[in-house]
């Protein structure tokens, strides 16, 4: 009960904030609306289900129908926690290019009935489930440049279900885990006395390898399929769809850090003035931010193969030039800020209140004054706070490692330094001014 009304303390000073700062949050408790898209999935999912009763091996079909159950529980269970969203200023923008899209391809009847679904994240990322719907998580909207490469990359996740790629893994899938070959070879390994973890490995590395070389060819079918469907609606922005391989290609880089400056700025009061020690962590500085291949090669099983080799693929096989790339439309700009607002919240609701922080912090010292970033700011310390009491910390707030950057490490090495009487002061200096 407490937990409770602590987040609906935090909800109602958020919507107080992001009233006196002139931007509309995205509504993240509509009920009404989850339990529709629940009806609308299920209905789908039946049809789905149905057509793996068809199946002549009837284990296979009955394995493949448990590995389907897993998939739609986690999304209903996602839809229950929140993290898939009603947006109207996103919906409107997206739906209009969905129906551009269908219009130009009219040969591609089962896109007239795609859904495209907005979804609370931690990366920029866009994904097809099957079924008609595709996901786009809202991070991405802050990280590409302009509508045309949103469009190419959802031309790009509509192609993946049309060629029914979502379906055929989880065949591949449930193939593969009932294999005779794997089968023999799983209890091969839990006879032998030595060397079982090594032997282990070796097979998980074959199978992982396998599936990559396949995944990159199936990332292509879906490149050049999506850029047909994206060449028929926007016809003399083709070179858009290269730059968005670029684009993608750069969003796992920190484009901005946290410097002592910033946080003596903003972490500075009257009752308690920045102390330096807050920032000083001797265990940082000793991290060697080893960025040696261990077990192997990372480039090659990257989520999104590799993005040059893809766009030069596609140019090749298209003949695509770049002479018509245009600059980022300043309506977009306002797409961009706004998303990274949604970006804050979607990482509140999904209980990464150290990550939504650190992301509020970076655009706060540009615009320190900021009512919905100072509210962001002040619920965050207040959940952190909690966490602290709790001895929860390591469930919301990550730990530091090597594998972050200089300037997240110094955040969370400040974070998890504070007093609690700190934290405290730092909590009123965020609240609201009445």
């Amino acid at each position: 009960m407490v937990k409770k009304i602590t987040l609906l303390f935090c909800l109602i000073y958020l919507f107080t904030c992001t009233a006196q700062s002139g931007y509309t949050a995205i509504d993240t408790a509509n009920v009404a609306w989850r339990n529709k898209l629940k009806a609308a999935y299920n209905q789908r999912v039946a049809q789905t289900l149905l057509s793996f009763k068809n199946l002549p091996d009837k284990s296979y079909s009955k394995d493949l129908a448990a590995s389907y159950a897993e998939i739609n529980t986690e999304f209903t269970d996602k839809v229950n926690r929140g993290q898939f969203v009603q947006g109207p200023y996103y919906e409107d923008q997206i739906n209009a290019l969905l129906k551009k899209i269908a219009s130009a391809n009219p040969e591609y009847a089962s896109l007239a009935s795609a859904q495209i679904l907005l979804s609370f994240a931690e990366t920029p990322n866009a994904y097809a489930m099957g079924d008609g719907f595709v996901v786009v998580n809202l991070p991405l909207f802050a990280n590409v440049y302009t509508e045309d490469e949103v469009a190419f990359i959802l031309c790009h996740e509509l192609a993946h279900n049309l060629l029914n790629h979502p379906r055929n893994g989880l065949l591949e899938y449930v193939k593969l885990k009932n294999s005779s070959d794997i089968k023999k070879r799983t209890r091969e390994i839990e006879k032998q006395k030595y060397n079982k973890g090594e032997t282990a490995s070796n097979l998980f590395k074959k199978i992982v390898y396998a599936n990559r070389k396949r995944h990159r060819e199936v990332e292509f079918q879906a490149d050049s399929l999506g850029f047909v469907l994206y060449k028929n609606a926007f016809a003399g922005k083709e070179s858009a769809a290269l730059k968005s391989f670029i684009t993608l290609d750069d969003m796992d880089r920190e484009k901005d850090s946290l410097l002592p400056v910033d946080y003596e700025k903003l972490f500075s009061s009257d009752k308690q003035p920045f102390n330096k020690e807050w920032i000083l962590g001797e265990e940082i500085s000793k991290y060697k931010y080893d960025k040696t291949l261990k077990f192997w090669q990372i480039d090659s099983l990257k989520t999104h193969p590799d993005c040059a080799d893809r766009a030069k693929r596609l140019q090749t096989v298209f003949k695509i030039g770049t002479e018509n790339t245009e600059d980022p439309l300043p309506a977009y700009q306002d797409v961009v800020k706004r998303a990274k607002y949604d970006h804050l919240m979607g990482l509140f609701v999904l209980k990464e209140y150290g990550k939504s922080l650190y992301q509020s912090l970076l655009l706060l010292k540009y615009d320190p004054d900021n009512a919905y970033l100072r509210g962001m700011v002040h619920d965050a310390f207040l959940k952190i706070q909690e966490a602290q009491k709790n001895y929860t910390m390591n469930k919301y707030v990550d730990t530091m490692s090597p594998r972050y950057s200089y300037s997240y490490n110094t955040f969370l090495s400040f974070v998890r330094q504070l007093r609690k009487s700190e934290i405290s002061e730092i909590i009123n200096q965020y609240s609201v001014k009445k």
